[in-house]
């Protein structure tokens, strides 16, 4: 006796595409786990382009918040080191996270639709160096020492932008300091790196 095979409904197959980007999502947040905790310099480099390139389309403001994300052309790889791109990826792995809650809530709702909320201000926006001093002032997990270092190496970014210097020149004196002002604090970093690229020339 012949059975009947149920047919698969729009539903159906909704649940099963649901269930395979949620898998695929889980398998790059254990591709970045395993870059941040042994990976090497190269290794991080690389898990962050494949990481860019698969979310960048999907995940609304996708570089908001990340070191060496230059508004409407996307991260600056030529530039972009290890250290940073590790930070990056710890914020990449958050936002990808909750794309995946969102999508377990809304599985229907199309990838590109999507929205990740979360509490980063867009630092892209600071239009002058006085904005980006008073967003760093307004970081509470700063003291007031750590403040004034940060505004010392501020001043002299904002003396290289200035100057007559090539783009080139400017990079290569700015590197230095961007890295220092990283290393003291990411959060300090996230605002002033955006603003001195976009301002690079």
């Amino acid at each position: 006796m012949k059975m009947d095979v149920p047919k698969r409904t729009k539903a159906d197959f909704e649940a099963e595409l649901f269930r395979k980007r949620v898998k695929c999502i889980k398998r790059d947040i254990r591709m970045i786990n395993d870059a941040l905790e042994s990976g090497t310099d190269d290794d991080i480099i690389e898990t962050h382009r494949a990481i860019d390139g698969k979310y960048q389309s999907y995940v609304q403001d996708w570089g908001n918040g990340m070191l060496f994300f230059v508004p409407k052309m996307g991260f600056d790889y030529n530039n972009l080191y290890a250290e940073a791109a590790r930070d990056n990826l710890k914020l990449m792995k958050a936002k990808i996270d909750g794309f995946k809650c969102f999508s377990d809530e809304q599985s229907t709702v199309p990838m590109n639709n999507v929205s990740v909320n979360n509490t980063i201000v867009n630092q892209n926006t600071v239009t002058s160096f006085q904005e980006v001093q008073q967003n760093i002032y307004g970081l509470s997990d700063l003291s007031a020492n750590q403040k004034d270092e940060i505004k010392d190496r501020l001043d002299v970014l904002e003396s290289i932008l200035n100057s007559d210097d090539k783009k080139e020149s400017k990079w290569d004196k700015a590197k230095p300091i961007l890295k220092e002002l990283l290393d003291k604090s990411f959060e300090a970093a996230k605002i002033a790196v955006p603003y001195f690229l976009q301002n690079l020339g």
